[in-house]
């Protein structure tokens, strides 16, 4: 290993004919060398003795064999260095001889070349790479024990031995192209011969003629013939009509005539083609700007597929003809060009809708991280999108994009990629929730919010509600490590284990898995710390310092224990624990009636419930002389008992462990025989692995008792609102995740289900019985394995008898134990639940609460709203237990007098309030109320009503104050009343005051308020899906409905504002059953996608409709004394009456009428209109349109106002005489008082009327006109008030003369009735005033108004939209039609162009088909513009405020198919 060595390697290395079989055995050389001096040389000199020397030969031996190594590796690295160059060679070639293969000839030239090429390729070349890729292999294996690669190296190596396998099906590929080609050529090549035969014929032919011409001596003939031949074609140019009557054609004619026609034809096909391919000249793609992505979308695509349909179906027709023949090739290619069109958009709107769904999925970082594959793919189909987003806004024409290279199968391929993305997706979110089964308790968009959130656990928080009942919040160290679990309540417990969360690396599932089971250990741990606990120190004092849910079972298990010792000790031993029993909730409720924190107050409440239970049971063991722990009394109760270091719960032969599942801090249910009953059945139900089925009438405690018995035994019990909707897909899911994780499940109104779904249910819940029963670990549910949790449990609960409910099949029925469920005793439970909130007096004030509710149901009238039953009750007890625990000093008899005021006043109508009021006084006698104080709450109503321009009467007021005393103890309301009764005025003005209350922070009571978010839907003007949300019946994809958008975005607000969810429309059992779990104590939104959400406690719904004829006995009323769960405030038009409403017009008045002018306008008001009012009903006259008074009052000052145009004009009126203003107004209220037909004769007032009605004829035939309104001047000079009545028929004389040429059709004879109607309406129309007209059938009311729309009205500034209901209208079909005539002003602003007004004359109003109860959609939409000025985008469900429209209606009378129209009332009737 000398210099010598290294001057060899380069002279080797700078040869260049040295093989590479030469090169390894330089490197094995070499490498046997260092392997020679590193072990044989160390072996034997070492160590060197030299006399008195030692030569130690470690280093020397290092740095020879360092040397043989670096020489080695030199010729290496110039191996691999000839290898990877030899590689790119072969895979350049191989690249050139594939993309050779795969290009398509131009021209024949061009393929029998490229044949000849791949011959030869296949033939040598191919065999010549091969060999060469056999080298490269031997290579490679002897680079691959010598030299280490890059990973640039290794793909090159990996491309460079793929060839081996792709180039074969080059070759494939080439032949199709080549198959392709060839065919196509000799096509084209037959084609070129045909056509010169047929030349070649042409030139034969010529060439025989030439032959004849030949002879010169005729030459002059030839001559002759070319010159007749001229002579003919100069004739052809002035032939005459006589010149072919001389040839004598007429045998021909018919000939003549077929082939006129026939060319005829073809020119009008021609044109229609022409005219159809320039219909497409203007039409461009609207494409709209999408959020922040930098791309658009397609939108309003509806016109361009309109007109592709009609020209798709004419150019088929057109091909069918038999005269298409000169353009069959033209017509082939546009036909062609529409379908290559109907396809890209078919694929175009199918890739855009999966794209909008899953491009702000795959926009977030740790979904991409989590799932590579499917985010390699949305990436290329989300370039392809934008790529092709960006060449069709080169060129926006419809047309264009056939001619965009391959996009049809760009959007093709994106399609198939998507659906791959979509079942990725699918699978990957199964996988999830197979790891974490609470997961399938959550809608796929929930899921991925949550998986979303890998760097930030924190903000998994707002969902964990959904998948833990108990916990809300959690707490997190500075490294993101959880400690404590909090309950919503507040309440806090320490984990038995700190959970790390950057151990699961972002995997979200993995720490809630673990938070799942240290949640179960945790709880165990405290039961058993504040077991042992409970001996040591006092019992007032222990129930302050554990969990509340740990107090709950201990309680329950020494109880137990106490209870089985006295029995066995003897009666006595009862006695005495008897008399400690009561002295304990005695101390309790004493502790309940100081001051504690609220969340020893919850725990105590249920304690005592719990207690007071207790405490009953063992009256009745002592009374029945109970001597053994196995007597069938002590066994039928519920008990508690610690074994084996867990809590295990018995009842009769059967028993459960209990879950450890935290709940919180959670009131429990009143223990009645009722419920004790209901746990016996379900306790014998779970022990046979069968379900149970309470079922009963409303308001009798199904759910909350199962619900109840869940939080006995610590087990988690997800309610779920079944409605006809849900399918078996969506049940499956759920199903999944009970089995998986052990949860119990209470699907309330369960028979609402189809009767279909519900057999394939019944196989579903088979499947987990029968593997729960078999004890097996593992579960096939329908093709998915799960992890069998033997604890899980399905409940139902039905209402039997009312709308929309199936009978169960037999299969299911078999599979649950059935439990009726009656009317629970209301005694019992309100003594409870009073004791509970601190009441000493609690016995006596449930038997006068019972009382009260007895005596109303049998004195006062019965009404569909009014309300007797458990829910009823419930208010009162939570009313009072709110005042309680405000005034706790105050008398309790007084409390509950005010409670009961409180909840059932404002349902009341007014002649059933004395009743009521005797009622209260004779169960309280001498109790009086004092004053609540709401004096900031009055001040601010009353600033809001002055700024709003309405009266705050005191029946007003009382009913505002009745709204916001119902929100505090109800969260779901109902304000019911007919139309002018102030139902939507007075939440506004409670919204108002609030928001008033809230800035200047003043208490109402002894609560600070907040303002209020509102939010408006007619649930009627829209269908059920786009109410709720809907599954797409062909991608099962679902989309939310208005409702889940608002009820979602409340339920995910941090702002402490009120929110209401207003309903204002009719309420029926179509839609309201739905609500049920929102508005019991679930207070949970049940979608069909399986997303559950959580009411948030600052939010109520409120429902705005007339009467409750048709709602859900479930819901709002009661028949046969049910139980509803919404409260009820009724407010009548009567009691408010039409006063206020006069005081509110007055103000309006333009500011030139002094208070003078107003005071006549008053007086005539109150000395006039109530006599009228009366006289129309009670004199037996018949209205065509069903009104109330207000109604029509109001519609008499709509009709002033029209007449007061002139009057505003302060120059003008200063220029007459008070006395002549005082008569026009009088003038202007008899005239309108007469078009309302509420006319009755009235005594004549002291001081007689300026302006009376002429003595002959009627009242209907004169109008009133005055000077100021721009009226002939010269009518007017000589009378003295400068107004007058003018017979109607006057103004037919201004009628234009019928034009001659008008068709019968268009006629419209002018009589008195067309000049009264275009007046009237005129004067309503132009003065935005809404107006129906009302009449028989035939009497002219479409064609008159039709004629005013659009040859009276001023086309410059109104533009008319008509529309013709009929039975079939939908109320999308009506929105569609009005919008489409709008343009948007501003992001959710729509309205005519800016200085125009629309209006939309909706002709037969009433005709819509009634639904099941009475409702009509299209009105219902009508009523929500004319209420809101506003409606809802189907689409993404924001709300889009109209402008600048106003209505104008006709319809016939209420009668045979035709119906009373709600909006009628919001309309002026003429």
């Amino acid at each position: 290993m000398t210099v010598m060595a290294e001057k060899e390697v380069m002279q080797f290395l700078a040869s260049e004919d040295k093989t590479f079989q030469e090169f390894c055995d330089q490197v094995l050389k070499y490498i046997s060398l260092k392997e020679e001096i590193e072990y044989g040389l160390r072996k034997s000199v070492s160590v060197k003795r030299l006399g008195m020397f030692e030569l130690h030969c470690d280093d020397l031996i290092f740095a020879m064999a360092k040397r043989a190594d670096y020489l080695a590796n030199k010729l290496v690295q110039r191996m691999s260095k000839d290898h990877l160059e030899a590689n790119k060679r072969l895979c350049e070639e191989f690249e050139q001889i594939a993309e050779k293969a795969l290009t398509t000839p131009a021209n024949t030239s061009e393929l029998m070349e490229l044949k000849a090429y791949i011959e030869k390729v296949e033939e040598t070349t191919i065999y010549e790479l091969e060999n060469r890729l056999v080298q490269a292999k031997d290579r490679l294996a002897f680079l691959l024990e010598y030299a280490i690669s890059t990973p640039q190296d290794i793909r090159l190596n990996n491309s460079t031995f793929q060839w081996y396998e792709r180039i074969p099906e080059v070759f494939t590929e080439h032949k199709v192209i080549i198959q392709e080609k060839q065919k196509q050529y000799e096509e084209a090549l037959k084609l070129r011969r045909e056509r010169f035969m047929e030349e070649l014929d042409t030139y034969s032919k010529q060439l025989e003629e030439f032959f004849g011409f030949g002879d010169l001596a005729d030459v002059n003939k030839y001559l002759k013939k070319a010159q007749a031949l001229e002579q003919k074609l100069e004739s052809a140019q002035t032939t005459t009509l006589s010149a072919f009557l001389v040839m004598k054609l007429e045998p021909y004619l018919e000939q003549f005539e077929s082939i006129s026609e026939a060319a005829s034809k073809e020119y009008s096909l021609e044109k229609a083609l022409e005219k159809m391919q320039s219909e497409w000249d203007e039409i461009e793609f609207n494409l709209l700007a999408y959020r922040e992505t930098g791309t658009c979308i397609l939108s309003s695509v509806d016109d361009i597929q309109m007109l592709l349909d009609d020209q798709i179906v004419k150019t088929q027709t057109m091909r069918g003809s038999p005269f298409i023949k000169p353009f069959e090739n033209e017509i082939k290619n546009w036909e062609s060009k529409l379908i290559l069109l109907q396809e890209i958009l078919d694929e175009w709107l199918k890739v855009q809708a999966t794209w909008l769904y899953l491009e702000p999925i795959f926009s977030s970082p740790d979904i991409m991280a989590q799932m590579p594959e499917e985010g390699r793919r949305f990436t290329t189909v989300d370039k392809t999108w934008r790529d092709l987003i960006k060449q069709v806004l080169l060129d926006k024409h419809v047309l264009a994009v056939t001619n965009i290279d391959k996009m049809l199968d760009k959007l093709r391929k994106s399609n198939e990629f998507l659906e791959l993305i979509l079942k990725g997706l699918n699978d990957y979110l199964e996988k999830k929730r197979l790891y974490f089964p609470r997961f399938f308790f959550l809608s796929n968009d929930e899921l991925l919010e949550i998986l979303s959130e890998t760097k930030d656990p924190t903000r998994v928080q707002p969902h964990l509600k959904k998948c833990f009942e108990g916990i809300a919040k959690l707490s997190f160290t500075e490294v993101l490590d959880i400690t404590h679990m909090k309950s919503s309540e507040g309440e806090v417990v320490e984990l038995r284990d700190i959970i790390s969360t950057s151990k699961a690396r972002g995997q979200v599932e993995k720490w809630l898995l673990e938070l799942e089971a240290d949640m179960l250990a945790s709880l165990q741990k405290v039961t058993d710390e504040s077991r042992k606990d409970y001996e040591s120190c006092l019992r007032i004092d222990w129930v302050t310092k554990w969990p509340g849910q740990a107090v709950l079972c201990v309680s329950q298990l020494f109880w137990t224990l106490f209870v089985s010792q006295s029995i066995v000790n003897g009666k006595q031993a009862l006695s005495d624990y008897f008399d400690l029993c009561n002295h304990q909730i005695d101390e309790i409720v004493g502790k309940v009636r100081g001051k504690l924190p609220t969340q020893n107050r919850v725990t105590l409440g249920a304690l005592i419930v719990l207690d007071v239970h207790a405490r009953d049971v063992l009256a009745l063991i002592k009374e029945a002389g109970v001597s053994s722990v196995n007597d069938f009394k002590w066994l039928s109760q519920l008990r508690y008992y610690w074994e084996d270091e867990n809590v295990m719960t018995r009842m009769i032969n059967t028993q459960l462990a209990y879950g450890y599942e935290y709940l919180g801090n959670s009131p429990r249910l009143v223990i009645t025989p009722l419920t004790d009953r209901c746990y016996r059945t379900l306790f014998g139900a779970l022990s046979l692995h069968l379900g149970g089925a309470p079922e009963g009438p409303a308001g009798t405690g199904k759910t909350e008792t199962t619900k109840d018995l869940a939080k006995a035994v610590a087990k988690q019990c997800v309610v779920f609102n079944c409605s006809d909707g849900l399918d078996y897909i969506a049940l499956g899911k759920f199903f999944k995740g009970l089995a998986s994780c052990g949860a119990w499940s209470c699907f309330d109104e369960f028979n609402r289900i189809d009767v279909e779904v519900l057999s394939v249910v019944a196989q579903q819940i088979l499947t987990i019985q029968r593997g729960i029963a078999s004890g097996g670990e593992m579960l096939l549910f329908e093709g998915t394995e799960l992890k069998l949790n033997p604890t899980c449990a399905v409940f139902i609960t039905m209402n039997p008898g009312y709308a929309g409910r199936s009978e169960l099949p037999d299969n299911l029925k078999a599979l649950f134990r059935p439990v009726a469920m009656m009317v629970p005793d209301y005694a019992m439970i309100s003594e409870i639940v009073l004791y509970s909130c601190g009441f000493v007096s609690a016995r006596a004030l449930a038997v006068k609460i019972v009382a009260t509710y007895r005596l109303c149901s049998e004195q006062l009238s019965s009404q569909f709203h009014y309300d007797y039953g458990m829910r009823a009750v419930k208010s009162v007890l939570t009313a009072a237990g709110n005042l309680k625990l405000k005034y706790p000093d105050d008398d309790e008899e007084m409390l509950m007098l005010r409670s009961i005021n409180d909840v059932n006043l404002p349902k009341f109508l007014s002649q059933d309030l004395p009743l009521f009021s005797g009622i209260t006084s004779d169960l309280f006698p001498g109790v009086k109320l004092p004053k609540p104080d709401y004096v900031a709450m009055i001040e601010a109503v009353d600033v809001h009503c002055q700024r709003l321009n309405l009266q705050m009467t005191q029946n007003f007021l009382k009913k505002i104050l009745q709204i916001y005393e119902m929100m505090l103890v109800r969260h779901g309301f109902m304000i019911v009343g007919l139309p002018f009764g102030g139902k939507t005025s007075a939440y506004r003005v409670l919204a108002e005051a609030l928001g008033t209350l809230a800035e200047n922070k003043k208490l109402v009571g002894m609560v600070v308020e907040n303002r209020v978010q509102i939010i408006v839907i007619n649930p009627k003007s829209i269908t059920m899906g786009q109410l709720y949300g809907q599954f797409d019946p062909i991608s099962h994809e679902w989309s939310d409905g208005v409702l889940a958008v608002s009820y979602r975005s409340f339920a995910s607000s941090t702002t402490p504002d009120r929110k209401w969810l207003v309903f204002d429309g009719p309420v029926d059992a179509i839609w309201i059953e739905n609500m049920n779990t929102v508005l019991d104590d679930n207070k949970k939104l049940c979608l069909m996608s399986g997303e559950i959400i959580q009411l948030a406690a600052t939010t109520n719904m409120v429902f705005e409709p007339m009467d409750l004829e048709a709602a859900s006995p479930a819901t709002a009323f009661k028949r046969f004394r049910r139980s509803p769960r919404c409260g009820m405030i009724y407010m009548e038009p009567e009691l408010l009456g039409w006063d206020p409403l006069m005081s509110s017009w007055l103000a309006t008045l333009p500011k030139t009428l002094t208070d003078i002018h107003k005071q006549i306008l008053k007086d005539l008001f109150y000395r006039i209109v109530p006599p009228c009012l009366t006289f129309v009903r009670k004199s037996g006259a018949k209205e065509l349109s069903p009104t109330n008074n207000t109604n029509l009052v109001r519609s008499l000052m709509n009709l002033i106002d029209t007449q007061l145009g002139g009057l505003s004009d302060e120059g003008k009126i200063k220029t007459y005489e008070d006395k002549i203003v005082n008569s026009w107004l009088e003038g202007m209220f008899f005239f309108s008082l007469v078009w309302l037909n509420i006319v009755d004769n009235v005594d004549a007032p002291q001081n007689p009327y300026s302006l009376l009605f002429p003595d002959g004829g009627s009242v209907y035939e004169y109008r009133f006109i005055k000077e100021i309104d721009g009226s002939d001047a010269a009518k007017f000079a000589r009378l003295e008030f400068k107004a007058t009545w003018e017979l109607w028929v006057e103004k037919i004389k201004d009628a234009p003369p019928i034009p001659k040429d008008a068709t019968v059709n268009q006629i419209i004879v002018p009589t008195i009735d067309t000049v009264r109607i275009q007046t009237l309406a005129e004067l309503l129309v132009t003065h935005q005033k809404a107006v129906l007209f009302v009449g028989q059938t035939g009497t002219g009311k479409s064609v008159y108004l039709n004629d005013f729309l659009y040859n009276h009205l001023d086309k410059e500034i109104y533009k008319p939209i008509i529309i013709n209901f009929s039975a079939q209208t939908s109320a999308n079909q009506t929105q569609d039609i009005i919008m489409s005539k709008l343009d948007k002003r501003r992001k959710g602003v729509y309205g005519p162009p800016l200085g125009k007004r629309t209006v939309v004359y909706v002709d037969d109003m009433n005709m819509p088909m009634r639904e099941k109860y009475g409702a009509q959609p299209p009105v219902e939409l009508l009523r929500q513009w004319l209420d809101h000025w506003q409606w809802y985008d189907r689409k993404d469900c924001s709300s889009m405020k109209l402008i600048d429209i106003q209505l104008i209606a006709s319809m016939g009378p209420p009668g045979g198919a035709t119906g009373f129209c709600t909006t009628a009332q919001r309309c002026g009737p003429v």
